[in-house]
């Protein structure tokens, strides 16, 4: 019987391998009718860092005449580190903390050799019927409602409640408060008018052309600095089109891309 069971796990061990060979890579037909096997890069990514990761991939595969295949997937970074622990097949994952990659680290699913800060993320307080005012945005008032991240599943919601929490705007002083599962949906919390106001990704508002009186930047000293970390997986480490866009991002055009979508690659006072 034990010697059954050994069996049995060194069979799963290799039909999991495979499946993870095989969720890297794909067969994919040219347009002279031909095909060929060529990778597939997936990407997860924290929602706030979406628009900007899609401009980055747009860049890259221009450089490289489009013969790179990416997929992004987009969620809360609580979201999506659950997904990688039970075995999501993603190549990179750019998180809006440090605390996920290093929980993936702790379970030998990232090398700390393979993890930076690839940009500092900053908050905004958008507020679009107050254009109509002339007034500025601000927090020295309630709102009808307000919408924030869910600070267990997305680190700018984290950020948020000690915003609310330094302004005194909370549930208990009165304040109506929606939590959306990822800064994503606390834009369109806003957007679609069913909140009055909401406290979102700085980079939301330059990415999507948001005119400058419908928001306000918090200033950084009222929230603990979003260091958003990302890291190239533990498996894809001999993964040639992971690691080619790793390289990349070190470079100083990725670093103009991150920079003008409204994040900061190092602190400032």
């Amino acid at each position: 019987m034990p010697q059954k069971l050994c069996l049995a796990g060194l069979y799963l061990l290799l039909v999991l391998g495979t499946l993870t060979q095989k969720s890297l890579g794909q067969t994919v037909q040219t347009s002279d009718g031909t095909s060929h096997s060529q990778s597939t890069l997936r990407i997860a990514v924290a929602s706030n860092f979406r628009v900007t990761l899609e401009q980055l991939v747009a860049h890259y595969q221009e450089a490289d005449s489009g013969k790179s295949q990416i997929e992004i997937s987009a969620a809360s970074t609580g979201k999506l580190t659950t997904q990688i622990l039970h075995g999501a097949p993603y190549a990179l994952f750019f998180a809006a903390d440090k605390h996920s990659i290093e929980a993936l680290s702790r379970q030998g699913l990232v090398n700390n050799d393979d993890r930076m800060i690839y940009a500092i993320g900053q908050l905004a307080l958008w507020q679009p019927e107050i254009a109509l005012t002339k007034a500025k945005p601000g927090l020295d008032q309630p709102f009808a409602c307000l919408a924030i991240a869910n600070a267990r599943l997305a680190p700018y919601g984290a950020a948020a409640e000690q915003v609310l929490a330094k302004t005194g705007l909370t549930q208990e002083s009165g304040q109506r408060i929606i939590r959306g599962q990822s800064v994503s949906q606390v834009y369109q919390f806003v957007a679609s008018q069913n909140c009055q106001a909401g406290l979102v990704a700085l980079s939301q508002m330059i990415t999507n052309g948001i005119p400058e009186a419908q928001w306000w930047r918090i200033p950084h000293h009222y929230y603990t600095p979003i260091h958003q970390h990302a890291a190239l997986l533990q498996h894809a480490r001999e993964h040639p089109p992971a690691v080619s866009f790793w390289a990349f991002l070190k470079t100083p055009a990725a670093a103009r891309i991150i920079e003008t979508a409204g994040y900061q690659r190092r602190q400032n006072n």
